[in-house]
């Protein structure tokens, strides 16, 4: 093959299939396609420079995050701060539409992070995609805390129900196994039992594996350490690829960083060992990365710099 390697054209195919966002996408929506599957972001709430370096990771001192210029202006601001959204995703592939994670919900006893009674936009966001939750046929969540399954619920005349009542909910049986033993931690357990136990009391929660596929294209991939059973969703179709990554990345910062650790992490060793070899393994910028908790820009390319890697959003 002339020109470019057969490698680099797979690559330089690989990312006009997976297109940057696409123009026209209401506000608090963006949407791409990749390959033939379209995915489209729904923000439930963004804080714009929200999170004080230290308070989030202990070791993003200030000057370590003002030192990467790559941040500015989307992912850090002059001070080091740095901004904090919650999003879910639908992946529609014509056949099928499949709701990815689903926020803090509304007037639930405990969101992570901010007062669940704090208003949500995701329902709005989401009907703006096109999107009624009749529509919605597969429900499936990164992992089981309290802002990405929010919204697997609401209340009916007092009563918390199934927000989706069209679908199947399906969550990795490690994940879900873990958060019902739970009895210690309060918030949690009422988390479980407002947001969890109504879907499995109408039947329409299954537990599934860590690599299940929901749709052809359309599978887990095992990602633990931020939970137990914590999963991420990767997303192949014509060539193209992409990846939502829940929460074994919170900020574009850690990209630089993998030796990083978390505080909210179940296992900080395993969650380390998750991000060096996921970062390792998408920074050849074939695979676009859709961060859970990224705002605007929310995807982009991973690829190497320094010790650590740099994240190009494709806005």
């Amino acid at each position: 093959m002339s020109g470019l390697s057969r490698r680099g054209f797979g690559l330089a195919l690989a990312a006009a299939l997976a297109s940057p966002a696409l123009a026209g996408a209401p506000a608090g929506t963006q949407v791409w396609r990749v390959g033939r599957v379209k995915i489209s972001r729904i923000e439930e709430s963004s804080a714009p420079f929200g999170m004080r370096p230290g308070t989030f990771i202990p070791d993003a001192k200030p000057e370590t995050v003002t030192g990467l210029a790559w941040l500015r202006p989307d992912f850090a601001d002059e001070t080091g701060a740095v901004p904090f959204a919650t999003n879910g995703y639908v992946v529609d592939t014509g056949a099928r539409r499949i709701l990815v994670d689903a926020g803090s919900g509304e007037g639930k006893s405990k969101a992570t992070g901010r007062a669940s009674t704090a208003t949500s936009h995701f329902m709005q966001n989401l009907a703006a995609a096109g999107y009624a939750p009749e529509t919605i046929d597969t429900v499936v969540c990164t992992h089981l805390h309290a802002d990405h399954v929010g919204w697997f619920t609401h209340k009916v005349d007092g009563v918390w129900k199934p927000t989706f009542p069209k679908a199947r909910y399906r969550v990795s049986k490690g994940e879900f196994d873990y958060w019902k033993a739970q009895t210690e931690n309060a918030n949690e357990r009422l988390s479980f039992v407002e947001n969890i136990q109504p879907v499995v009391d109408a039947g329409l929660l299954e537990t599934v594996t860590a690599t299940y596929e929901a749709a052809p294209g359309v599978r887990f991939v095992p990602t633990p350490g931020h939970t137990p059973g914590h999963v991420s969703v990767r997303i192949a179709s014509a060539g193209a690829e992409a990846l939502i990554t829940g929460d074994f990345v919170h900020f574009p910062v850690e990209f630089a960083h993998p030796d990083w650790r978390y505080p909210s992490d179940y296992d900080p060793s395993q969650a380390t060992r998750t991000r060096q070899a996921e970062y390792a393994a998408l920074a050849d910028g074939r695979v676009l990365v859709i961060g859970t908790h990224f705002p605007y820009p929310t995807a982009g390319r991973l690829v190497r710099e320094g010790g650590g890697y740099r994240f190009q959003a494709q806005p």
